[in-house]
């Protein structure tokens, strides 16, 4: 089963503020882990809000916009795609990293 897991951007994901090291290092490790696994498909930063486009697409037209959504407050900074077996493997393995 694929899953898709998303960090959500805070303040200093949409300034352009790096991650703390030890954040960098700590995710290293668990990508690293997870490639060598062979669960990991991909994963990817994403650009700060003001910098996206949003696309709506309404009765067959197409609105092309620039910047945050209505109340943005709820982006993804960044994302990875893994794939598992059971659902109960991912929820068990982000528990054992300390997610809530």
């Amino acid at each position: 089963m694929r899953h898709v897991v998303m960090h959500k951007a805070g303040p200093d994901d949409e300034a352009g503020v790096p991650p703390p090291p030890k954040l960098v290092q700590e995710m290293q490790q668990l990508i690293g882990e997870a490639c060598k696994a062979g669960f990991f498909l991909a994963g990817e930063g994403l650009k700060p809000g003001s910098k996206r486009l949003r696309l709506r697409g309404r009765a067959g037209d197409l609105e092309v916009a620039k910047g945050l959504s209505p109340g943005g407050s709820h982006l993804p900074a960044a994302f990875a795609a893994i794939d598992v077996r059971p659902v109960a493997e991912p929820n068990a393995d982000a528990t054992s990293r300390g997610a809530r």
